[in-house]
């Protein structure tokens, strides 16, 4: 039964959020549409699986749009909340 207190699951939260603020600022520095697989690649080098459910997280929340194509953008809501440091 995974824990969700302690040391070991706020270092894997912290990791996450720093995970997502640099998905963000990627998106933001690109200002254009990317591929979700070619970001896989790009941000998931180890093959650990982390990124995916980031994603997915992130487009739940509505910070990021994923097209027909699978390209992924930022909204103004992932802008905003990268700008007021919520990540």
């Amino acid at each position: 039964m995974p824990s969700y207190y302690g040391p070991v699951y706020e270092k894997k939260r912290q990791k996450e959020r720093e995970l997502e603020r640099e998905l963000l600022l990627h998106l933001r520095a690109v200002n254009r549409p990317v591929n979700w697989k070619a970001l896989c690649v790009q941000f998931d080098l180890h093959r650990t699986g982390d990124i995916a459910p980031l994603l997915h997280a992130l487009k739940e929340g509505r910070y990021i749009a994923v097209d027909e194509k699978n390209n992924i953008t930022i909204t103004k809501l992932g802008l905003k909340r990268l700008e007021a440091g919520m990540f």
